[in-house]
């Protein structure tokens, strides 16, 4: 799963993956992108216990 993330820095929109190891970065400027991906329950476990930095989770219901 994957989430497409506009660069702040030059605008251009990027695929930034759910998990992954190292930090997202811009493909054209380099830029760092944000990391904001949806996980759910059958990925919780990648996503959010694995990642290599602090993770703010949203938690929310219907």
């Amino acid at each position: 799963m994957s989430a497409i993330v506009t660069c702040p820095n030059c605008g251009k929109k990027n695929r930034v993956p759910a998990a992954a190891s190292g930090y997202p970065r811009c493909g054209v400027c380099k830029s760092a992108v944000p990391w904001i991906v949806d996980a759910g329950d059958a990925d919780f476990a990648e996503v959010v216990e694995k990642a290599p930095q602090v993770v703010l989770v949203d938690l929310w219901a219907t």
